[in-house]
């Protein structure tokens, strides 16, 4: 964050809850102007003396980007934001989250701070992208109910995997894809994917793609020498090129990929889908 606080002109009508953010400096930004809108008024030099510092601008340089928050602050901004119990947690999880130096770290960030959540808020980051990300099987079960043998029946999902799943992971997984409206049941009582693709888009945190991706290359290592060459494809191609050519290339393979989503919708509609594929330049079926 490179602007000053005191531009931002959207100044919340309520006090903020920490568990609505996934950044502190957000929280901190609503918090400073919930504050400041009030008939007492506020100032960065209040919350210095609340919080213990001897620096009167100590927030104004943490909002604007100057300075972050050490691990030996931590409490003392947590004394002067009056929070306490899950959210003194959750906001001291959020500066760790910054801190945090690989995916590892944050993941074991983001799973504890789910687990602060109240119920009401639990979708913020656990049932929505975030989960449907954390396992390949998530969008294999969603496409495979366009089976046209499909059973509700989680030992039959599993006995025709390549893969070794779990039946008890199998059920939980299609219950919160029914929950969450990426399944839809029928007036026929079947099932079937609420929409024909989903993309991911630059609203869903990188953390959980970066996520997906390793799950996924996982799974195409464990397959490999359980399905025939006949029924895979495993392709890789080592070139030489100036750097100025990578954006191209990258292009190139997303326009590849998006004609075959849109090849794939149109074979979707017109057939029935017996076989749930995967492609990663690497393509193989994930069931018998």
């Amino acid at each position: 964050m490179t602007e000053n606080a005191e531009k931002f002109i959207n100044k919340p009508s309520s006090a903020p809850s920490v568990f609505n953010y996934k950044d502190y400096r957000s929280y901190l930004i609503d918090f400073y102007h919930f504050k400041k809108s009030k008939p007492q008024g506020y100032s960065y030099r209040k919350f210095s003396k609340d919080a213990g510092f001897s620096s009167t601008n100590i927030l104004k340089l943490i909002l604007d980007g100057k300075r972050n928050i050490g691990s030996g602050s931590v409490a003392k901004f947590i004394q002067a934001l009056k929070l306490d119990g899950p959210k003194a947690e959750y906001f001291h999880l959020l500066v760790k989250l910054e801190k945090a130096k690989n995916d590892t770290e944050k993941t074991a960030c983001i799973k504890r701070m789910t687990s602060l959540l109240p119920n009401s808020k639990k979708n913020t980051l656990e049932k929505t992208h975030h989960r449907y990300l954390s396992h390949w099987l998530y969008p294999v079960i969603r496409e495979i109910t366009a089976h046209p043998k499909f059973q509700l029946d989680p030992y039959w999902i599993t006995n025709i995997m390549h893969a070794m799943v779990n039946p008890s992971e199998v059920n939980s997984i299609f219950q919160f894809l029914i929950e969450e409206n990426f399944i839809v049941k029928n007036k026929d009582q079947t099932y079937s994917a609420r929409e024909a693709i989903i993309e991911s888009t630059d609203e869903i945190d990188s953390l959980a793609i970066r996520n997906f991706h390793r799950c996924i290359l996982r799974e195409a290592i464990e397959v490999i020498d359980k399905i025939p060459v006949k029924d895979r494809e495993y392709a890789a191609v080592t070139i030489s090129m100036s750097p100025k050519h990578i954006n191209l290339l990258k292009n190139k393979i997303k326009k590849f990929r998006d004609e075959l989503h849109e090849w794939a919708a149109e074979v979707r509609e017109s057939e029935p889908c017996e076989s749930v594929v995967q492609i990663n330049l690497q393509m193989y079926p994930h069931n018998k």
